[in-house]
Order: structure tokens, then sequence, then C-alpha cells
């Protein structure tokens, strides 16, 4: 067992100098123990291979950063790979919880432009849209009256996705406050 972490200790210092050979062989010696380590944390297979990857492309870059004197080879690769697995969950939980956000902001619009365009009260919106800055004007009116998606509108305001979001929302509030007042 002590010459197999010395073999990896000697393939790592090759992929280090840039060895390509040396950097094939320690994936074939290294890749099922990470792609094990790595699938008890992600537990998809698919995703645990494409973070296997991404693991194998940090050696590549970092081999230069491993010193024997701090531990063997094989758990500096052990700690690389969780790390690349718990950025992968922290990225995926991420997206999920942006997307769920864009998701209730989406209903919560749609749930307001019904109330906003109820037949009686046209006259007042139209009023109340024309009130409105101009940037926040020109996003809600090609969302709510030219049936945009927020990412078609975006593009053709030329402005960033959150930021016509934003102007959406105020623009819903503002709108909200003079319908109520009224």
């Amino acid at each position: 067992m002590h010459d197999a972490h010395n073999d990896l200790d000697r393939l790592l210092a090759a992929v280090a100098k840039g060895d390509g050979e040396a950097f094939g062989l320690l994936y074939d010696r290294a890749a099922g123990h990470l792609l094990a380590l790595i699938r008890r944390i992600v537990v998809d297979a698919d995703l645990a291979e494409d973070v296997l990857q991404e693991a194998f492309w940090q050696v590549w870059k970092r081999a230069s950063s491993f010193d024997p004197a701090k531990g063997s080879a094989k758990a500096w690769l052990a700690v690389l790979a969780r790390r690349r697995a718990i950025d992968c969950i922290r990225s995926n939980e991420s997206r999920r919880l942006r997307e769920a956000s864009s998701a209730k902001f989406d209903v919560e619009c749609d749930s307001v432009a019904e109330a906003v365009f109820s037949r009686e009260r046209r006259g007042e919106v139209a009023r109340a849209v024309a009130d409105l800055d101009q940037p926040v004007r020109s996003c809600i009116d090609a969302v709510f009256f030219q049936s945009m998606t927020h990412v078609q509108a975006a593009q053709a305001l030329n402005m960033p996705l959150g930021t016509l979001k934003t102007h959406i929302r105020n623009g819903i509030a503002q709108l909200r406050e003079v319908v109520e007042d009224r």
C-alpha cells in the first residue's frame, strides 16, 4: 500500500511538470476511488462523472500546489474531488433556489397582471402606466402589453434581466398603489 501512495506522489509530481502520460496513469489509478467518493456526495451518477472530470481538470491545473510534506497525493486528490463535489451541490442548490424564486415572482406578476388588466380599469391603468418613469414604463410595456418574456424584454431593451425584473416589480407596486387608491 505504501508503494501505491509513493506511486501516486510520483505521478502527481510528474503531472505538475506537464507530463500528459503521467496524468493518464494518475487518472487510471485514482479515478475509481475518487468517483466513489464523489458519488457519496453528489449521488447522481452522471453528475458525479462530470464532477470527476472537473476534479481532474483542477488536478492538471493545480498539480504544482501539491506538497508531499503536507500529506499524500491520495489525500490531496480526495480533498480536491470532495471540494468539487460540494461546489457542485451548492451550485445546483443555488440554481434551484433562483429558479424557484423566479417562478414565484412570475406567478406574482401574472396574478397582478390579471387584476391590472381587468376591463373596468383599463383607462386608469393606461394613465398610471403613462405616469411611470421611462425605464419602468418600457419594461411594463414590453412584458405586459407586447407579451414578451422577461428574457425577450431584457434583450429588446438592452438591459440585464435582473434590472428588468426590478423595474417590473417597482412598476407593479406603483400601479397597485394607484389602482388601490381609486
